[in-house]
């Protein structure tokens, strides 16, 4: 059941009276530098690395810097990392970059996310062996969005062992436009989510959140979770889109919509679990491996708490309304045409 408050005219419009009453560049540049303080504020000690990215400074506003800098922090032997269960019948089965999680039910596995066409007998599949699941126990495969390093692995777990394979009706337009033979071909055209449907696999319900902005589909998916018994929320968000410098202007009030259904979602459910499809954004990968380590008796520290996920997307909220003013700043300097610009910085 699609909801209109993420088509592209009404999330323009809401956003027009912001941009217009700030289309000087002394009044962006203001308007900027409080967005990244904001952020750092929200932040806190738990989500510094990722406000430092997303947020690097004031005149860059995060971007396409910010990338540069989280793949400074990885290298080819970084890539294997060691899968780990992180909450009871959840597995993270992902690497350091990409990430891809496991989730055991009473009727077969769910797998969110599948890394890239090559990693999937490389990495995925002897991932999933560590933890004891054989890829014929994949009942579904829910890509989050129309990127090959987020469906890559479908293809073979569909073709192989009969998997079924989510996405969104417009991400399956994007991905059924790619070459279909190959060895980067993408999966066929198989299940189709929409905001709020929820695929029950056993004892287990998913429940699909549409977060378009970093592709035209991109969803996101919220799950119970437990540890030792005790409850959880977790809600991976499919579409973090971090590297903003590259967001067209089109699509970035339909990002600040996602964001805020994803806060919306968060709140009414007690979210207190973030899971990410890039593990390294908010710290999740160096949680995982303090999950790997953790004595008995201590808290899960993945386990955030429902202000720790407010914070958390905060950090985005904020980090991208920096963006889109340096995007405005730059615009008014060097033309509408951000292939000609000539450099990443204002002023």
């Amino acid at each position: 059941m699609q909801k209109g408050i993420w088509l592209a005219a009404a999330a323009l419009m809401a956003f027009a009276p912001r941009a217009q009453a700030q289309e000087t560049p002394a009044g962006l540049m203001t308007d900027l530098e409080a967005h990244v303080a904001a952020a750092h504020s929200a932040a806190g000690k738990d989500f510094a690395w990722q406000a430092d990215m997303m947020c690097l400074n004031a005149q860059y506003g995060g971007d396409l810097v910010g990338q540069f800098w989280a793949g400074s922090r990885m290298s080819a032997n970084d890539q294997d990392f060691e899968p780990t269960e992180i909450f009871d019948g959840v597995y993270y089965v992902g690497l350091r970059d990409i990430g891809a999680y496991a989730i055991k039910t009473s009727k077969g596995v769910v797998l969110i996310d599948g890394l890239l066409p090559g990693q999937t007998d490389r990495y995925l599949i002897p991932h999933l062996k560590k933890v004891g699941i054989t890829p014929d126990q994949i009942t579904y495969v829910i890509a989050t969005h129309s990127h090959e390093d987020h469906f890559g692995g479908a293809k073979t777990l569909q073709d192989r062992y009969k998997a079924r394979v989510v996405m969104t009706g417009p991400d399956w337009d994007v991905v059924d436009k790619l070459p279909q033979t190959g060895a980067g071909a993408p999966p066929r055209r198989d299940v189709v989510a929409a905001d709020g449907d929820r695929i029950t696999v056993g004892d287990r319900t998913f429940t699909i959140l549409l977060t378009p902005g970093h592709t035209v589909g991109a969803l996101s998916v919220m799950f119970a979770v437990t540890d030792h018994g005790q409850p959880h929320m977790a809600l991976l968000f499919g579409g973090a889109g971090w590297g903003l410098k590259s967001m067209p202007m089109a699509m970035r009030p339909i990002y600040a919509k996602s964001l805020d259904h994803l806060g919306e979602a968060a709140a009414a459910n007690h979210v207190d679990v973030a899971l990410e499809g890039h593990p390294f954004l908010g710290a999740t990968l160096a949680r995982i491996a303090d999950e790997r380590v953790r004595k008995a008796g201590t808290p899960n520290p993945l386990v955030i708490g429902e202000d720790g996920y407010r914070r958390y997307l905060t950090v985005f909220k904020e980090c991208h309304a920096a963006s889109t003013d340096r995007y405005r700043l730059l615009t008014i300097k060097y033309g509408p045409d951000s292939k000609a610009w000539k450099t990443g910085f204002v002023g």
